[in-house]
């Protein structure tokens, strides 16, 4: 009984709890019925919490950077979205933030004008009715300002002295680029500060340059470089090779005669500029140039023949093959040959200076054959063809050209057959033969005179040729003159050496306007001989000609203080002023002079006596030293218009001279102005030239 009622008592007890737990539920769900919209009764999930998550900042750049988030919970209402940043932590939405209307899913925005190497803090949000959402808060940093970044073209348009290159800029490392262009040197890595370079304008972007002045067949290095304002950056570096002079070389010569060659070259490259002309060059010296003697063989690149002519037997002759591009003439290696040899050409000389038992001949070689003349001389006897096996020989060294030899031992009154010889590896060779007589006695010297040449007022040129020396040596020769027939050599003389030939005299010291009479002379044991007379006569004396110092301005005519009728004089004025300005005195002389022809040397000596030292007319004239005569003077009033009546001659008289010639008046002088004379004040300066008589 009790435990059926403890029993009933407990279910008592759960019933009422469990009455007490359905009346708490009701209550709360009448209190959040209360708190909820329409909105919130029909769509149970809208007060479900908005989820944003802040996405990784990428493309950041000095003053820019993408920023975004993602939306990842469902939302019954269409949310704001967006993203704030600062440069502080925490940032929290603005009016300039970046936002829009979206759902689920991500979203990003992109930052500009932000300040470079700054770091910024960023956060994802998202609003509806209920609030604002935020996401993680991260950060970035902006890049730093770099240098550009640039790439250089390659090298086009190649020649000898110019190509053409650029570069592209792709970035302008945050900054912008205020010169572009290439820089080029022959050293790798070239810079702008130490090598040539091109401006291209600004920017960004790809450019052209052209590089000029190159030196040819010279590696170059070339790098594009664009300058900010952080500094230059430069692209990667090409290189290049300026066109180069072409390439041949020389074939070595061939159907060798003693006049003629075969040769040639072979043009491999061009160098990158056409050929336009080639062929081969030689000469005896080593290395020839197109200057010396050489072919045409047309143009372009390959072998082609030369035919060489015109040669020297027995000569060793210098090849190359030559050929020409717009860069200049290159040459092949020189390449050598000798030509044939032959027997040696060679002239007998006319025997001469014939003495009883002496003469002289001798040989003139005009070609040794193409071998070195081993020996040379002359041979005779007294039968044709003498040999130098067969007949008396002389030796007279070696080479070519001419040589003279004396015969000795020789017999009176014979006849003898001469012919000169020449030597060498070919054999010997003989000169035409010359048949002579030796003389029975000795005899003075047979000689001829030169006309006379290059005739001046006081000089002339003579001469004269000894053919024999009548068997005696000439141990003197010359010229002798007089103005009477028949000068000897106790007359005026010349001496030019001894024996015999051709001879040539200057004979000096003569007389203007005078006729003279010549004879050579040659001397021997036996006694002097003359050549013929001849006469000439030196050159006078005229106005205009350079005599003495000066030019010849007036000759003396009668009436004229000085004139002889006989005999030339007259004034010799300098080649030119001797002043330009200066006074005819410097204070009064007092001194009255004279005006005539004749008188200007007394004037001159005159004023300097009576001045004295000091800087004027006369004395400058008085001292005057020109063309190896002190003898000048300042011309008086008559003695300068005299000469400035022949000024077209003497040249070079142009504006107001003073003259030695005192006015009398006020003190002046006279002074030549305007093809006239005038008075003048002696202080003012004028021109000068002085005079001097012979």
């Amino acid at each position: 009984m009790i435990l059926r009622k403890n029993i009933t008592n407990l279910d008592n007890q759960v019933v009422k709890f469990n009455f007490i737990i359905q009346m708490l539920f009701a209550i709360l769900v009448v209190t959040l019925a209360s708190c909820l919209t329409e909105d919130d009764l029909t769509n149970p999930t809208s007060f479900v919490p908005i989820v944003v998550k802040t996405t990784e900042a990428t493309a950041i750049s000095p003053y820019s950077a993408i920023v975004g988030g993602e939306l990842s919970a469902p939302q019954s209402r269409q949310a704001t979205r967006g993203v704030c940043w600062g440069t502080t932590p925490n940032p929290i939405p603005t009016e300039t933030d970046m936002k829009d209307q979206g759902q689920l899913g991500a979203f990003s925005f992109n930052l500009s004008n932000l300040k470079a190497q700054t770091t910024y803090y960023y956060r994802a949000y998202a609003t509806n009715s209920k609030g604002i959402v935020y996401g993680t808060q991260q950060t970035f940093k902006t890049q730093a300002l770099a240098i550009a970044t640039i790439a250089t073209t390659a090298i086009t348009g190649i020649t000898a002295t110019s190509a053409t290159s650029g570069g592209n800029v792709t970035s302008d490392g945050g900054s912008f680029i205020v010169t572009r262009g290439i820089c080029w040197s022959t050293t790798p890595n070239p810079t702008i500060t130490v090598t040539t370079k091109t401006s291209e304008g600004v920017g960004i972007g790809p450019f052209t340059s052209s590089m000029i002045n190159l030196q040819p067949g010279v590696i170059y290095y070339v790098r594009a470089y664009a300058t900010n304002t952080i500094g230059t950056a430069y692209g990667n570096q090409q290189t290049f090779t300026a066109n180069n002079y072409a390439t041949i070389s020389t074939i070595a010569p061939s159907n060798i005669t003693s006049t003629t060659a075969t040769s040639g070259g072979n043009a491999s490259a061009d160098g990158g500029s056409s050929i336009t002309t080639r062929g081969i060059c030689w000469s005896t010296t080593v290395n020839p140039t197109v200057a010396n003697s050489k072919t045409s063989d047309g143009t372009g690149t390959g072998s082609f023949s030369s035919s060489i002519t015109g040669l020297v037997a027995g000569t060793t002759y210098n090849v190359r093959a030559y050929c020409t591009n717009s860069v200049g003439v290159v040459y092949g290696a020189n390449v050598t040959f000798t030509t044939l040899s032959t027997v040696p050409v060679l002239t007998t000389t006319d025997v001469t200076s014939i003495a009883t038992t002496t003469a002289t001949s001798g040989g003139t070689i005009s070609s040794d054959g193409g071998a070195a003349i081993t020996a040379k001389g002359i041979c005779w006897g007294i039968t044709a063809n003498p040999t130098i096996t067969t007949g008396s020989k002389t030796t007279d060294g070696t080479g070519v050209g001419a040589f003279s030899s004396s015969l000795s031992a020789l017999s009176p009154s014979t006849t003898y057959y001469v012919r000169a010889y020449a030597s060498n590896s070919a054999g010997t060779a003989y000169g035409n033969q010359v048949i002579f007589t030796t003389s029975n006695v000795l005899s003075i010297p047979i000689l001829s005179t030169i006309a006379a040449s290059s005739i001046t007022t006081t000089t002339a040129n003579s001469g004269g040729s000894i053919s024999s020396d009548g068997g005696s040596t000439v141990t003197a020769k010359g010229l002798c003159w007089s103005t009477a027939i028949n000068p000897t050599i106790n007359d005026s003389k010349t001496s030019d050496g001894t024996g015999v030939g051709l001879f040539n005299s200057v004979i000096t010291g003569l007389t203007f306007g005078t006729i003279y009479y010549v004879r050579s002379y040659a001397i021997n044991s036996l006694g002097t001989a003359y050549g013929a007379q001849i006469s000439f006569k030196t050159l006078g004396l005229a106005i205009g000609q350079s005599y003495q110092g000066g030019v010849i301005a007036y000759i003396f005519k009668t009436g004229d203080a000085g004139y002889v009728a006989s005999q030339t004089h007259g004034i010799i004025a300098a080649p030119s002023d001797q002043s330009t300005s200066i006074p005819w005195a410097t204070k009064s002389s007092n001194a009255i002079t004279g005006i005539a022809i004749g008188t200007g040397n007394a004037n001159t000596s005159l004023i300097v006596g009576k001045l004295g030292v000091g800087s004027y007319a006369a004395k400058l004239c008085y001292d005057l030293t020109l063309g190896g005569y002190s003898d000048w003077y300042l011309p008086s009033q008559a003695e300068f218009l005299a000469i400035y009546q022949n000024s077209a001659q003497i040249g070079g008289l142009s504006g107001s001279y003073w003259t030695s010639t005192s006015s009398g008046v006020g003190g002046g002088a006279i002074k030549f102005e305007y093809s006239d004379f005038w008075w003048e004040s002696i202080n003012i300066p004028l021109r000068v030239r002085a005079v001097r008589s012979f």
